[in-house]
């Protein structure tokens, strides 16, 4: 089933927090937390990434949807029909040469039609995954102001422990911070560059003429 794409899906999408990063260095003094996940859907830069996503995939994620469940049922639609052809014990290999050849080429177009709505859901996913890591880029050096004004020892994702006194919550203190510093992302990865070409090596001169001998005298 190729999931369907709306603004929760999204939303979604950005709060999945694989590893974390815990905020600055040990030292001494208290723990602080932050809810990474309302950094994924409530800053700025969250809700800029959403309706990108949004406009950038949508359409196309639908398209590909619609187009791999036309090409299911197409394909259920010859087997159904195969299959009255051959009853409940037939041999496949009995079928008409057209049946079959109908029946391959309808399992064919599926398949090509379930990896184009995969590679649209994929594209989805990787752009996801490059918004947090901006988002998480920025927030650091912030959490690390956070902490250093407050003197604490570090700062955790609440999400990687069991309990945490709420008076110890800084996601309020950093998510405005977080706003004033970053707006906007990316949502497509760059490509890294190719390297550029050697320049070709400078052809060798041509190796001089030998000298021709000089006529002797009689």
């Amino acid at each position: 089933m190729i999931s369907k794409f709306n603004r929760a899906a999204i939303v979604a999408l950005l709060s999945v927090t694989a590893a974390s990063p815990v905020f600055a260095q040990a030292a001494t003094g208290g723990i602080l937390s932050i809810d990474i996940e309302r950094l994924y859907s409530d800053s700025a830069a969250a809700k800029n990434a959403q309706s990108q996503m949004i406009t950038r995939y949508q359409g196309p994620q639908q398209q590909a949807n619609t187009a791999f469940e036309q090409a299911r049922t197409a394909y259920q639609t010859q087997v159904t029909a195969a299959q009255k052809l051959l009853g409940p014990n037939g041999d496949p290999s009995k079928l008409p040469p057209a049946t079959q050849q109908s029946l391959g080429a309808a399992e064919d177009k599926m398949q090509e039609a379930r990896q184009q709505a995969l590679g649209v859901q994929q594209a989805i996913q990787d752009s996801a995954a490059y918004v947090r890591e901006q988002i998480i880029q920025a927030a650091v050096p912030i959490a690390e102001q956070v902490r250093a004004q407050r003197k604490a020892a570090l700062v955790v994702p609440r999400g990687t422990v069991l309990a945490a006194d709420p008076a110890g919550d800084v996601t309020t203190a950093v998510l405005p911070l977080l706003d004033q510093k970053l707006t906007s992302v990316q949502i497509v990865r760059p490509q890294p560059t190719a390297p550029a070409a050697a320049a070709p090596a400078a052809a060798a001169p041509a190796a001089a003429a030998p000298a021709k001998a000089a006529p002797q005298g009689r």
